[in-house]
């Protein structure tokens, strides 16, 4: 196992059966890792590094199973899809953690950052990852995601969740989908100016990404609740 240097920014997902698998950021390097297990907790193998272009930095490692046991890992990376820019990547993975294809790009709009992804597996293993990314036409923070088919096909492009406010930020997101395939995505807004505050929206889509409606406030918002 790795031991030298440091490790953070991991995030982990399990089958309906018990295996599981955690991703993590490897700091003396910069790559991103993951290792996989039995529903016991028993080792599958050693760990494996998930990105192959290593000249840029890698962070923010999110992991996803299907039914089956395979796994698709994304993660924003620093250079690779513009100079001095950060694209959002992905890599599949069989049950068994053989790579499925290359690493592939997520975002087409490069123009501005693009970050902190999150990726959730439907029941066919097709999958949906959202991200927070700066996009046209002023290059506000918006809250993208596109959907790819169970062979790892792209169906589209990204398409704009939501755009956020002037003075606002997106942060925070993240995406779940059911059975069928339907999908709802949810994010922070952060709202700068004299009395800032948080609040947490939601959207939600069909199958076949056709929105169900707008998005929408889920609680109270941080900052505003009444005090004692």
């Amino acid at each position: 196992a790795l031991t030298a240097g440091s490790q953070s920014t991991g995030g982990s997902a399990m089958a309906p059966d018990g295996r599981f698998v955690v991703v993590w950021r490897e700091l003396c390097t910069y790559d991103i890792y993951g290792r996989r297990f039995g529903p016991f907790g028993n080792a599958l193998g050693t760990e494996f590094r998930v990105n192959t272009y290593t000249t840029g930095q890698q962070a923010n490692p999110r992991v996803a199973l299907d039914p089956a046991g395979n796994f698709t890992v994304v993660w924003e990376s620093f250079g690779q899809d513009a100079p001095v820019q950060i694209g959002v990547f992905g890599q599949r993975y069989d049950a068994g953690g053989a790579r499925l294809g290359g690493e592939f790009q997520v975002n087409t709009y490069s123009t501005g950052n693009q970050l902190r992804p999150s990726i959730a597996l439907g029941h066919d293993g097709g999958f949906v990852v959202a991200w927070d990314g700066q996009g046209p036409p002023s290059g506000q923070s918006t809250v993208w995601a596109r959907r790819y088919a169970n062979t790892g096909v792209p169906i589209g492009i990204e398409f704009a969740v939501t755009v956020a406010p002037p003075g606002g930020a997106a942060q925070g997101i993240e995406v779940a989908t059911d059975e069928p395939g339907n999908f709802a995505v949810t994010w922070g807004h952060f709202f700068s100016g004299p009395s800032p505050f948080s609040q947490v929206y939601l959207r939600r889509f069909r199958a076949n990404g056709a929105p169900r409606g707008a998005g929408f406030p889920v609680g109270i918002p941080t900052g505003a609740e009444p005090r004692p």
